[in-house]
């Protein structure tokens, strides 16, 4: 609880850099953040829930390739949020709805311990989904982005959903049925600086190859409308360029 506390603390002391030290994970690149919005960290994600939709816009966390092993218990029930004052989506919205609880944050990225596991299972980390996109692409994207923190040492990552106007809803709470889901990816070190983005629609994958969804984290960004890595500067070219072959070789 006390380490919770300040990391939260760290959070609100950094959030107008848009910068905090989740655990002991190093500086945390998160989207631009407007004034009105509010940036809620739990031990080793942070986001912004958007209650017009009830989900959250963005999830942003560090993945070291030591996280992604671990033998956490998978939970088998979801909890509502209680860093969301206003109330998060709850059982009852996706029940019968015949859309999965998605994942943002992947429970396969939380392995390492049991509070990042219960953690990822916050409904602030989830969004409807269409059973065969998140047991299918999504779920094989997931595995890509394990495989590239291990490969690559650390990587940061911006995850989330395309929040539209007039999108479907299920539930009492009137959760909004995203059509897109995002990932945008960060190696920043001493010898590599690379980004890639993907974007994909909330249905049964088409394309075998993953990166047939993949693009610049600056046509992301016209997309969504978000700055997802504003600490690299206007100057910076890595957002508007992506090698692909870069980044299937780290697979």
């Amino acid at each position: 609880m006390k380490h919770a506390l300040i990391s939260l603390l760290i959070c609100w002391l950094f959030f107008t850099a848009h910068s905090c030290s989740v655990k002991h994970y190093g500086a945390l690149q998160w989207p631009q953040v407007d004034k009105q919005e509010e940036v809620l960290c739990h031990s080793y994600y942070c986001f912004i829930y958007d209650t017009n939709h009830m989900q959250s816009r963005w999830l942003a966390y560090e993945l070291a390739g030591e996280m992604t092993t671990g033998d956490a218990r998978r939970s088998s029930r979801f909890f509502e949020d209680s860093l969301v004052l206003r109330g998060t989506a709850n059982d009852d919205d996706y029940r019968g709805s015949g859309y999965d609880r998605g994942h943002l944050v992947p429970a396969g990225d939380m392995v390492f311990n049991d509070t990042a596991m219960r953690e990822s299972f916050f409904y602030s980390n989830v969004s409807p989904q269409v059973p065969a996109f998140n047991r299918g692409i999504w779920k094989r994207l997931e595995e890509n982005v394990r495989n590239y923190a291990q490969n690559l040492g650390m990587i940061y990552v911006v995850t989330g959903p395309v929040l539209d106007d007039d999108l479907p809803v299920i539930g009492g709470s009137n959760v909004s049925v995203p059509a897109y889901f995002y990932k945008a990816i960060l190696v920043q070190n001493d010898s590599l600086n690379e980004a890639i983005a993907f974007l994909m629609p909330n249905e049964r994958g088409e394309h075998r190859s993953l990166y047939r969804y993949s693009m610049t984290v600056s046509e992301l960004e016209r997309a969504t409308g978000l700055n997802f890595f504003p600490q690299l500067g206007r100057r910076s070219t890595i957002e508007a360029t992506v090698d692909t072959l870069f980044w299937q070789m780290y697979e």
